[in-house]
């Protein structure tokens, strides 16, 4: 659960940190990003296949917190960009260089017992998107992900509950 969050809050805030060298109002750019978890090798245990995601080229776009989180710290210098939220898991940081044709992130999540997960992320320019449009479709995937994953800690639970209940039957 705690890499799905994870792996949403990635997309989320990959898809709003501005990108100052290719201001034009209200355009994007789109992205096709590959992510590693740390500690994972290469071609083993968690690989995303890589995704297509639209940023915005705004320079006065900020990246909005992700639901649930609430920006401590953020800041830009250049090509190199860095956000800190407070989020109800625990803390997360996340660093991001870019070229008009290359990004490198690294994302980490810090949760309230200390345990730290790291995530890469590298991607290539491929080409212009609709930043707008692809943002509201993209709030509307983070909104129906939230209630699948909601849905599924719900009947988990009801399961669970179930299966004490028949324990205790017994």
């Amino acid at each position: 659960m705690r890499t799905v969050s994870l792996l949403a809050a990635a997309m989320f805030v990959l898809s709003s940190v501005p990108l100052p060298s290719l201001a034009q109002s209200g355009s994007g750019t789109l992205w096709e990003v590959g992510m590693h978890m740390e500690g994972m090798p290469e071609g083993m245990g968690f690989a995303m296949p890589k995704q297509r995601v639209c940023m915005s080229n705004d320079p006065e776009t900020a990246p909005p917190p992700d639901e649930g989180c609430t920006i401590l710290e953020q800041r830009s210098r250049g090509n190199k960009h860095f956000a800190r939220m407070q989020c109800k898991d625990g803390v997360m940081e996340f660093e991001q260089t870019r070229t008009r044709t290359t990004m490198q992130s690294l994302m980490k999540m810090t949760d309230k017992s200390g345990e730290v997960t790291e995530m890469t992320m590298k991607g290539t320019a491929i080409g212009e998107c609709d930043y707008q449009a692809d943002k509201q479709a993209r709030e509307k995937q983070v909104a129906d992900l939230q209630r699948k994953m909601d849905e599924m800690q719900r009947q988990s639970a009801a399961q669970l509950a179930a299966t004490c209940n028949e324990a205790v039957a017994k």
